[in-house]
């Protein structure tokens, strides 16, 4: 088992070294390096740096040496060639010494995307002196969108929908029983009459109560505890109000609940801070079982 012996060819002015079936499949396919050909024409930095090329679907890493004009290939990331020196004995020293040059290379002189794609597109990048007025303005309307952003204030039900957040974070048994309430409901949209709607919440709430006199019972801590006194209290309250309410009324309020709940979750996902209640439950949606 021996390393293909590194070869040398010139493409478009450039010298490409790499294993003889790698030159042989760029030379097939150097349309596909017209826009990279574009790139090292247009870079002014003389510093060696690495990327990675595409050429007929196959990806190959780059170590490019702009003052030798030269273009050292090997496959991406490295890894079939790391791979045969951990096995191979008796190596190719010109070999293992292509591959710690690109190997060594650092990743700082290795362009930004939106570099690569400005060059290849003949799009400007901004940092020109004739955009300084550009960057002026974008100051200002910065300042003033934080401005605005620092008078917006909650409205009652969106704290509201904060604190029902925050419990179901805390508290495991709400994010069994009230999420998986919350997730049925718009498919019960068939159900005209609200029968269906008002005897599935009713069972969330006596089940919710029942599991949290298990979970006190049983001793349980952490996120499985069961809820305080105070918040048994207030949902075998509101179990008693859906037994008394009119299907069709208890439905339709709280599917309007609902609704208002996703609007100003939505809503939050843009005006409030990135870390948002609304991140939250995302990531709770993906722990019921």
């Amino acid at each position: 088992m021996t390393l293909y012996k590194i070869e040398t060819k010139t493409l478009n002015g450039w010298e490409f070294k790499a294993y003889p079936e790698t030159l042989k499949h760029l030379e097939f396919g150097v349309e596909d390096l017209k826009d990279f050909f574009t790139y090292l024409d247009s870079r002014k930095s003389n510093h060696p740096f690495k990327w990675v090329i595409e050429v007929k679907s196959l990806q190959f890493i780059v170590g490019v040496f702009p003052d030798e004009k030269l273009i050292r290939v090997g496959s991406k990331q490295l890894n079939y060639e790391l791979n045969m020196l951990s096995f191979e004995s008796d190596y190719d020293e010109e070999t293992v010494s292509h591959i710690a040059k690109i190997a060594e290379l650092p990743l700082d002189e290795s362009p930004m995307v939106i570099e690569y794609i400005s060059a290849t597109r003949g799009l400007p990048l901004f940092d020109e002196p004739e955009f300084q007025k550009v960057h002026e303005r974008e100051k200002e309307l910065a300042k003033d969108l934080v401005s605005k952003l620092r008078t917006y204030k909650q409205s009652l039900f969106e704290k509201f929908s904060d604190f029902g957040l925050d419990l179901t974070a805390n508290y495991m048994l709400i994010r069994i029983h009230l999420l998986k309430f919350l997730a049925i409901l718009p498919n019960l949209d068939h159900d005209k009459t609200g029968d269906e709607v008002k005897r599935i919440f009713i069972e969330t709430l006596r089940r919710l109560i029942h599991d949290s006199n298990l979970a006190e019972q049983k001793g349980l801590k952490g996120q499985k505890r069961a809820l305080p006194n105070h918040y048994i209290l207030a949902m075998a309250a509101m179990k008693k109000i859906a037994i008394w309410t009119p299907p069709k009324l208890l439905a339709k309020s709280l599917r309007f609940l609902f609704q208002k709940w996703q609007k100003d979750l939505s809503q939050e996902r843009i005006f409030k801070k990135p870390q948002s209640h609304w991140d939250h439950f995302e990531a709770l949606e993906e722990m019921l079982p």
